[in-house]
Formats: C-alpha cells, structure tokens, sequence
C-alpha cells in the first residue's frame, strides 16, 4: 500500500509565493519529485505556510528520494528561504 507524505514547509520572513525566486525552485521540486516517485507533487497555501502533500510507494522509496543527488541539490536551493516545519508519512493511499 501506498504511503501519503505531508510537509508544511515555512516561508523564511521576507519571503513570498509566488515569486521571480522561489517559484521556479518549487516547480523543479515538483518535476523532479513527481518523476522519481511516479506521484504527483500538490503544494497548497496557507498564510506563510506551504503544505506539500505526495505519494510514495512505501517509506524508504522516499528515503531514497531524501539522499538523492536531485532533492540534495534542491535542498540547497530551498532551504535558505524555508523551514520545515513537519514531515511525516500517512498510512493513507495517496
């Protein structure tokens, strides 16, 4: 069965969404996410909050997608602008 992942990511202050920035580093979160896990990548608002909801197709398929080259590099990108706040994995299906 399929795991639910959900993150609430926190717009450091000064920050916003959308943005010339940062908006382009979600999109590339998002192909590249989406291609690794075959799930797609679903961002929603709230205040400065950013809930990231996606599926996978058990917990150490996104542990893999954690220690990727690719979601290092966008790390990187990422976190100098946001906080994570949560991240946990729904015994849910996506």
């Amino acid at each position: 069965m399929t795991v639910t992942e959900l993150a609430i990511l926190v717009l450091n202050p000064g920050c916003t969404l959308p943005s010339a920035d940062l908006s382009p580093h979600f999109a590339l979160l998002s192909s590249r996410q989406s291609a690794w896990s075959g799930y797609p990548l679903r961002f929603y608002m709230q205040g400065n909050k950013v809930i990231l909801l996606s599926g996978w197709t058990d917990v150490p398929a996104h542990h893999a997608w954690i220690a990727s080259e690719g979601n290092q590099e966008l790390l990187k990108l990422l976190l100098p602008h946001i906080g994570i706040d949560l991240m946990v994995h729904l015994d849910v299906p996506f």
